[in-house]
């Protein structure tokens, strides 16, 4: 079996200092008290061997057939691509554009949805927020499956100089999420601008040359900071339109069937859910796409639940919002500064609670079961295999996020409501 013409080679170990460890260099960059360049110098890759890097025999016996041929041919298409790629840093690198192209890789980060998307159901446009979930779990969940299933790596480093402020290093290459999600998100907003917003043409050229330069900075981005192959953007980015189309034309077929469906919308989205979670492919080696993957989903479960169950929507409008005299602008200060102080805070605490308790029920729950179902997964240890679950570690993050998923989109608006915060 020919090896890669990029052997797989295990990064040095360099001795950091604990002011430039890389979780404390990320931190700096992104205070602005250090420029995106010392990335590279920090290190952020692990100093382990890189998934994706090993010997083609390792994932030859991993791998059916099919994926390892379709994982040779994209291996390939990456090693074509490694001089392009550095010709890109060669050129276009200054400090200025590692700042801004690292940052901008923000917009399409988990921990930046989970604040962005939450807003909209809270400040008065529920249909906005679910949509862009919709789309945007539907590309993360596709992608990860690619991802898990192909198993590719990401541009090698060195030669390129890889830049972020992220896990994402650990996960495989093919395809790009980041992109999928710009261009899901640009076509999302495009639509809605044109087709339901009146603000002229100006307005709307204004909209419009603000998503492509949104959509460009990401997934070009991702060519520049060295986190991806052109294949590996290209996909993703069609990825990112075919959700988009799907949506567009599937998006009231399916609040019709699942708004104020009661026990039946509650069983099948839960069902779909778990069923999507069982088929998601074993990766090679381990890789975080599968419980990002899931995290995602089980929002969506959320959310369709909490619809299945309150087909009404919430007043969401925040007291105050027309700003008529500087009075109602002062309550709507207020408002909006409660809504997002609650809001966050019951979400992180129902993650802390959500995640103690799974710890404790679950496990005597999977032993249990474990003769009637098994969910395998290479790198995951059985529930009849460990006494004590360790509480550093995640065990199933349906639970908690489906909660995350309902808490958003009904619980909060509600407590709003009730609150008099709003209308």
């Amino acid at each position: 079996m020919a090896s890669s013409p990029h052997p797989a080679l295990p990064r040095p170990q360099l001795p950091l200092s604990k002011s430039s460890a890389p979780s404390n260099v990320a931190a700096d960059v992104l205070k602005g008290d250090k420029d995106a360049t010392q990335l590279a110098q920090a290190s952020l890759e692990p100093p382990v061997l890189a998934v994706g890097r090993r010997d083609e025999a390792f994932y030859e016996a991993c791998m059916p057939a099919w994926r390892f041929s379709i994982r040779q041919k994209l291996v390939a298409s990456l090693d074509n691509e490694m001089s392009m790629l550095q010709e890109i840093q060669r050129q276009w690198r200054t400090p200025f554009r590692d700042e801004y192209f690292v940052k901008t890789s923000l917009l399409g980060t988990h921990t930046f949805f989970m604040v962005f998307l939450p807003l909209w159901y809270w400040f008065g446009y529920p249909n906005v927020g679910k949509g862009l979930l919709y789309v945007l779990a539907a590309g993360g969940y596709f992608t990860s499956v690619l991802k898990d299933a192909c198993s590719v790596p990401r541009p090698y480093s060195p030669p390129v100089v890889r830049l972020s402020v992220g896990s994402h290093a650990l996960e495989y290459g093919f395809p790009s999420t980041h992109s999928s999600n710009a261009c899901s998100m640009a076509l999302f907003f495009g639509e809605l601008v044109f087709s339901r917003a009146d603000a002229g043409w100006l307005g709307n050229a204004a909209a419009v040359v603000g998503l492509v330069l949104f959509a460009w900075s990401v997934t070009f981005g991702r060519l520049y900071t060295g986190m991806h192959s052109l294949m590996d953007v290209v996909v993703g980015s069609t990825i990112g339109v075919l959700v988009w189309l799907a949506y567009y034309l599937l998006c009231d077929t399916f609040d019709a069937a699942t708004m104020g469906s009661g026990w039946t919308g509650t069983i099948t989205s839960t069902v779909a859910l778990l069923l999507l979670v069982t088929f998601h492919p074993e990766p090679a080696e381990e890789c975080p796409c599968f419980e990002d993957a899931v995290a995602f989903l089980s929002v969506v479960g959320g959310v369709i639940v909490g619809q299945a169950w309150a087909p009404d929507p919430f007043s969401t409008h925040t007291y105050g919002y027309r700003w008529r005299d500087a009075a109602e602008v002062a309550m709507w200060s207020g408002a909006v500064l409660f809504k997002l102080v609650t809001g966050i805070s019951a979400i992180l605490v129902w993650r802390i609670i959500a995640k103690e308790a799974c710890h404790l029920v679950l496990p005597p729950l999977f032993r249990f079961f474990s003769p009637l179902i098994e969910l395998p997964r290479r790198h995951y240890l059985r529930a009849t295999e460990y006494e004590a679950y360790p509480p550093n570690e995640h065990l199933n993050p349906v639970v908690v996020y489906m909660g995350i998923g309902w808490i958003a989109s009904v619980g909060l608006p509600w407590v709003f409501t009730r609150a008099g915060v709003s209308v």
